[in-house]
């Protein structure tokens, strides 16, 4: 049986490494480097004293300022998976979150799917329940018109 899920730590597309919080964070390391004060980075930033200290010191430390990764429940879904489910929605974008996981085997409750695949960036809809017009509903929206 193939190994699931990729173990512990935070995935790398987490709010707290999108690209425009890294950048704010070399920033301040940059700032740093150029000998700006500590107090005056604070002032410039909005950010406290603690925070610039961190990302400096990790920085000279580790070399970035990526969030390290954590323990954590590991993922119960492998990237196949997680492919796996994108391409069935690209295929049949109604399906269900059950059907999803039912078609595709996959051992996680139905609400995963629709979390994979807004982390993929597609969206999980729901087909309308729409009540089918009966003949005298049809001569009447005729008649309106």
């Amino acid at each position: 049986m193939p190994e699931r899920g990729s173990g512990h730590g935070r995935a790398q597309h987490t709010h707290a490494n999108r690209e425009e919080v890294i950048r704010r964070r070399g920033i301040i390391v940059g700032l740093h480097e150029a000998e700006v004060s500590v107090s005056e980075i604070t002032r410039r930033m909005g950010i406290t004293q603690k925070t610039v200290q961190q990302w400096v010191c990790q920085h000279a430390e580790e070399g970035n300022v990526l969030i390290r990764p954590r323990s954590g429940r590991p993922r119960v879904m492998s990237a196949e998976d997680n492919n796996g489910i994108i391409t069935t929605v690209r295929d049949n974008p109604i399906i269900t979150a059950t059907n999803i996981t039912r078609d595709l085997a996959l051992s996680c409750h139905p609400s995963t799917a629709p979390r994979r695949l807004h982390e993929a960036g597609l969206k999980c809809y729901v087909p309308a329940v729409k009540q089918m017009l009966s003949e005298e509903n049809k001569a009447a929206r005729i008649q309106f018109a």
